[in-house]
């Protein structure tokens, strides 16, 4: 067995061990971020009411986790309705600014209605981003495997 003829298994097994583990370790993530988007359903909402809440404007220098200037926001409530669900659902989302009578899109969890977001102008750039990011390790992880695999088998072959 020639020092080339090692190296060459030596280097498709560690391939595909990285492989394995790579796609281990990141296919819950990505699962879940596809099942989430197929689940997902489109509705409109209309906002009801507006919420005072006190927001963070200011964080304290040094310390992350501590506000230095809190002010009083009015965030919308969203009433929507979701199939399958007797009641009219509400959300609150801060992000967004509007007045009493204001329809937006919402996007829904259909196993979960109460699990929803405002559509906005960014939403679908960072639902698509997300999904982008999930698959791009498990992709690593197939190509890993098939390049170790491909090492692995032509050490084999290349057997004077």
């Amino acid at each position: 067995m020639t020092f080339q003829r090692l190296d060459a298994i030596a280097t498709g097994i560690l391939a595909i061990a990285a492989g394995g583990v790579t796609i281990a370790v990141t296919w819950t993530p990505f699962w879940e971020t596809w099942q989430r988007a197929i689940r997902q359903q489109q509705t409109t909402g209309t906002v009801v009411a507006l919420e005072t809440t006190q927001t963070c404007r200011q964080i304290q220098r040094g310390n992350p986790f501590k506000c230095s200037r809190r002010e009083k926001e009015q965030c919308p409530v969203v009433q929507y309705q979701a199939i399958g669900v007797n009641q009219p659902l509400q959300l609150r989302d801060c992000s967004q600014s509007a007045s009493v009578g204001t329809v937006f899109e919402v996007m829904y969890d259909r196993q979960s209605p109460t699990n929803a977001y405002l559509v906005g102008p960014s939403t679908g750039f960072v639902e698509g981003t997300s999904r982008l990011w999930a698959s791009m390790p498990v992709g690593f992880g197939i190509l890993l495997l098939i390049l170790g695999g491909a090492k692995f088998w032509s050490s084999d072959r290349d057997r004077p």
